[in-house]
């Protein structure tokens, strides 16, 4: 995306100034804290089929929202399978392209946490 484009780029630079190859001063943001404190962070697909994923990455989410649909590609007519929040959290990372697998990983949520 191109907010991720932006942080890469910020890092790149914020790196070369550390290093003595930019001149500069580099620019910091405040850091978020994430952590997954159990395996209901964890969304593995049940079965073979299409994704559709429902949540953008960076977005919060609650308990039983709607994370995504899995479409069957071997028995059409079927009503997809609803993949559901197990708990409240921030889509961190999702299964890209849409073709799954059984087992493969579709979704992880993170929590915020602090450091102290």
């Amino acid at each position: 995306t191109p907010e991720t484009i932006a942080i890469a780029r910020k890092g790149a630079r914020n790196l070369l100034i550390h290093a003595g190859i930019l001149g500069g001063t580099a620019k910091i943001s405040p850091s978020v804290n994430l952590t997954q404190p159990g395996s209901d962070c964890f969304y593995f697909s049940p079965a073979a089929g299409l994704c559709e994923h429902l949540v953008a990455l960076g977005q919060n989410v609650q308990e039983s929202d709607l994370l995504a649909r899995l479409w069957s590609t071997e028995n059409t007519g079927q009503p997809p399978l609803e993949i559901r929040a197990r708990m409240h959290g921030l889509l961190i990372a999702r299964h890209h392209p849409g073709l799954v697998q059984t087992g493969d990983c579709l979704a992880v949520l993170a929590v915020e946490t602090s450091l102290s």
